[in-house]
């Protein structure tokens, strides 16, 4: 079997509050939070953060706190399948509408998807990641839904279902798109 597929991961670096002078815990700073960090007041002058190096939660408006924290596993609304709650907005085929993109994500004005090729079969849906199956003859596409984006990975059943090449048609606004080296694993 093989796997192609470009990986891109920000793990988030924790470092806790800690206790405050009084022996209670420390105090949100909700006013002071974003995507990527969370501020405390530990009451003697001092503040704590947990720092992630990509997001680890997301607005909502919701939430007491006007954050959630990030889960990226899908669910099904009528526009297709969502993330629950990512920093930015991503969604994937439900395989209902071939005219839909197979996958996008956009934010900030700018976004990406990739556009269907033709039929594509309702996917398999195993927390963040849509698997479907034979979108070309031997070939699976899975998209996995990370914080900020998507990860989209073709399975090849084996060398002999290998095609010579796997189009990814792009449409992309507010950015440019360019060729760089693949990372792959056989």
């Amino acid at each position: 079997m093989l796997w192609y597929s470009v990986v891109a991961v920000a793990s988030p670096i924790s470092h806790a509050p800690r206790a405050r002078v009084d022996g209670t815990d420390p105090v949100p700073r909700y006013d002071l939070w974003t995507p990527t960090t969370q501020v405390f007041d530990n009451g003697d002058g001092t503040f704590s953060a947990t720092v992630g190096s990509g997001p680890i939660q997301a607005p909502d408006a919701s939430s007491d706190t006007g954050w959630s924290a990030i889960n990226t596993d899908l669910l099904a609304t009528q526009d297709g399948l969502e993330p629950q709650s990512t920093d930015a907005d991503i969604a994937f085929s439900d395989g209902t509408d071939d005219t839909a993109p197979v996958a996008s994500v956009s934010q900030d004005g700018v976004s990406l998807s990739i556009a269907s090729s033709g039929d594509l079969p309702a996917p398999a849906i195993s927390g963040d990641t849509a698997t479907y199956a034979d979108v070309s003859p031997g070939v699976d596409e899975t998209l996995h839904a990370t914080a900020q984006g998507f990860e989209a990975s073709y399975v090849i059943d084996s060398p002999a279902d290998a095609p010579a090449s796997i189009d990814v048609p792009l449409n992309v606004q507010g950015l440019t798109a360019g060729v760089h080296p693949l990372w792959w694993t056989v």
